[in-house]
């Protein structure tokens, strides 16, 4: 009796042990992949020309800096052309340009420059190994947040949850970071700063025109249109 007692006592102890190590190993699994991979995809960094450093996220199959640019230097180093209080060389200038919000550099670290179209023409805005999204690229992006269950509000799902007015923030489930940081007419005017964030792509619409995606408080959709070329707007890159 004593013997089939200790028996009992000693393979109930190595049953309990090995249901512990298996549960251990089962929240070091669960724990472990998706969390890995998602730091690993927020916390990696690239930088530019000018020594600016922006966190990247994964998204889908592509890859995007979390940031909006900000780089002063085309990646060849060669300055990209200020125009800053000037509202009439804003309006005929015709080759690559950039400005901060307002001619207030205290806005470079949130929101970046805004830079117009030509500067995206360049095909150099952007680090070695990156490049200006294409529209076909960014609806990619937003085809991916809409099957993910966000259909009719990638914009809510893409946007920062500080600094849209009038309880326009977002969730930013994709960790994309989207900001208001505003737009510069063509006519050298500035706006839309707090409630609109309006982003260039490399596709042209026509000689005069190109392709854009813009988030605003207001809709929870992301909307993509055309406006002119010499329009001051925000860029983000993603990995060739």
């Amino acid at each position: 009796m004593k013997r089939n007692l200790l028996l009992s006592i000693v393979l109930t102890g190595v049953l309990l042990s090995q249901l512990l190590i298996m549960s251990c190993d089962k929240e070091d699994n669960d724990s472990g992949g998706n969390d890995n991979d998602s730091q690993q995809s927020i916390h990696d960094t690239i930088t530019d020309v000018d020594n600016n450093q922006y966190p990247t996220i994964k998204i889908g199959d592509q890859v995007w800096m979390a940031e909006n640019l900000k780089v002063i230097q085309y990646n060849d180093s060669t300055p990209i052309e200020h125009i800053g209080t000037s509202a009439s060389d804003w309006e005929n200038t015709t080759s690559g340009a950039y400005c901060w919000y307002e001619n207030d550099q205290s806005n470079k670290e949130l929101y970046g420059a805004l830079y117009n179209w030509y500067a995206v023409e360049t095909g150099k805005l952007c680090p070695q190994g990156w490049h200006v999204p294409t529209e076909e690229e960014w609806q990619t992006l937003i085809d991916f947040v809409s099957s993910e269950g966000y259909q009719g509000n990638e914009a809510e799902a893409l946007k920062a949850e500080t600094l849209w007015i009038d309880g326009g923030t977002g969730s930013d489930e994709f960790f994309f970071g989207a900001l208001p940081g505003g737009t510069r007419s063509r006519y050298g005017n500035f706006s839309s700063s707090d409630w609109s964030g309006h982003w260039w792509t490399a596709t042209e619409y026509d000689s005069d025109l190109a392709w854009q995606f813009d988030m605003s408080s207001y809709e929870p959709e992301v909307i993509r249109s055309y406006f002119h070329k010499p329009v001051g707007f925000s860029v983000r890159c993603v990995k060739d």
